[in-house]
């Protein structure tokens, strides 16, 4: 807990690119939450990955949470995240798993 790390994302000439991040709660093989910052937001918010067992398979979630601190011009801002998770980080992890072999 407590690690800060950044993520480069392609700047822009509005925004540098970085978002800080700094980890809050790990907990192995099932959840890991972490701050997400950038100066695109201007304000903390949380992501939280966590694994469920659901029979024999598992099962993520994935919430980010953090957005009432956003000004009402910021609606935009949040979208872009959600379109971003989707496009960016489930859809690239749906294709991974797909092309995984399963274990017998």
């Amino acid at each position: 807990n407590g690690k800060d790390f950044t993520f480069q994302a392609e700047a822009s000439e509005e925004w540098d690119g970085v978002f800080k991040c700094s980890v809050k709660e790990v907990v192995e093989n099932k959840k890991i939450s972490y701050t997400w910052d950038t100066a695109f937001i201007n304000a903390e918010t949380l992501v939280e990955f966590e694994l469920t067992e659901n029979g024999n398979k598992t099962e993520l979630s994935l919430v980010h949470s953090g957005w009432d601190k956003m000004t009402a011009n910021q609606v935009e801002t949040r979208k872009s995240h959600s379109d971003g998770w989707d496009l960016r980080f489930v859809q690239k992890l749906k294709e991974v798993v797909e092309s995984l072999k399963p274990v017998s």
